[in-house]
C-alpha cells in the first residue's frame, strides 16, 4: 500500500508478482507433502557423500566458532576507514 500511495505502480506490481511466484513455490511444496503420494525409500549414502557431508559440517561449525573473533578483526579494521 505504501508504493500505491507514493504513485510507485511499477513496483507494487513488481511486488504482488514477486508473492505470486513465491506463494506458487510454498504451496506446491505443501501440496507435495501433504497430498502427493510418497515416493519409494531412500537410499543409503555412499561413503564419499558421508566424508563430503562430514568435512562440510565441520567447516561450518569452525566457521561458526571464530566468527566472532573474525567478525571483531575486520570490524576494527573497518573502523580505521571511517
Amino acid at each position: 500500500m505504501a508504493a500505491i500511495e507514493t504513485h510507485l505502480y511499477t513496483l507494487a506490481v513488481i511486488g504482488v508478482l514477486a508473492s505470486v511466484v513465491g506463494a506458487f513455490y510454498y504451496l506446491r511444496i505443501v501440496k507435495i507433502m501433504w497430498f502427493d503420494e510418497p515416493e519409494d525409500a531412500f537410499q543409503p549414502m555412499p561413503g564419499e557423500l558421508k566424508l563430503v557431508l562430514a568435512v562440510s559440517g565441520l567447516f561450518v561449525a569452525l566457521f561458526y566458532l571464530f566468527a566472532g573473533p573474525l567478525f571483531a578483526v575486520t570490524s576494527g579494521a573497518a573502523a580505521t576507514f571511517f
